[in-house]
């Protein structure tokens, strides 16, 4: 947490910014980008557009060179869905969100597209995208990267860094989270979210084998099937 002012303390001249409304936000709405050679007095005035409003201000990951493959001018993030039940953390599924060309947001609303992780980290063949109103699929992105069996960099820590994260908030039992890795190969978080249909939408149903044993503790071993 800190005041407004503070913030003009923490900013480097050399360094690129994104800022964004800390909750009841998403798909992109919102975000601003800034740079800290701007100055103060026009940074000062673009923050001024979120109003009363709490905003994260973070500086943009300069992202690892297997993921600006994809696309260069978006930091491309790996969501990770995990879950907490009967007090053991697990994860459900995973997806590579990658912007299209020239787009600085990875969001799928925006034209971006969303490629399913395997458990090994590498990624499946055909990534999903919503363009001009049309769902669609395709095989590479628009630098002409192929999906298929592309290589999640720092897989192993991605996968490591979300479980642990899960149980240091167990009372959020389901959390998407939204990883980078910089070009040194060190995992990054960017945020979580306690909605990501995205996942469900590209992997299948989220509990997938254990969806009977989820919805049954839930809802009562008496449920009906």
């Amino acid at each position: 947490p800190a005041d407004p002012e503070e913030v003009f303390t923490r900013i480097r001249e050399d360094r690129q910014y994104i800022a964004k409304p800390s909750t009841d936000t998403g798909s992109g709405n919102g975000i601003q980008f800034f740079s800290g050679a701007d100055g103060a007095e026009a940074i000062r005035k673009q923050l001024d557009r979120f109003g009363p409003a709490d905003y994260i201000v973070q500086e943009i990951v300069r992202q690892h060179a297997d993921l600006a493959a994809f696309n260069p001018t978006s930091v491309n993030t790996i969501r990770v869905v995990t879950m907490v039940f009967r007090g053991k953390p697990s994860i459900l599924s995973a997806i590579l969100r990658v912007g299209h060309s020239g787009s600085r947001v990875d969001n799928i609303s925006k034209g971006g597209y969303q490629a399913v992780i395997r458990p090994d980290g590498t990624l499946e063949k055909d990534a999903y995208t919503h363009f001009d109103g049309k769902d669609d699929t395709a095989v590479c992105s628009d630098t002409g990267k192929a999906f298929d069996g592309a290589v999640i960099p720092s897989w192993d820590k991605v996968s490591e860094t979300a479980l642990d994260l899960a149980v240091r908030l167990p009372h959020l039992r389901l959390i998407g989270w939204d990883f980078s890795v910089d070009e040194d190969g060190n995992v990054v978080l960017i945020e979580f979210n306690g909605h990501f249909a995205q996942n469900q939408e590209n992997c299948g149903p989220t509990f997938g084998d254990q969806t009977d044993e989820v919805l049954a503790a839930v809802f009562g071993k008496g449920r009906q099937k």
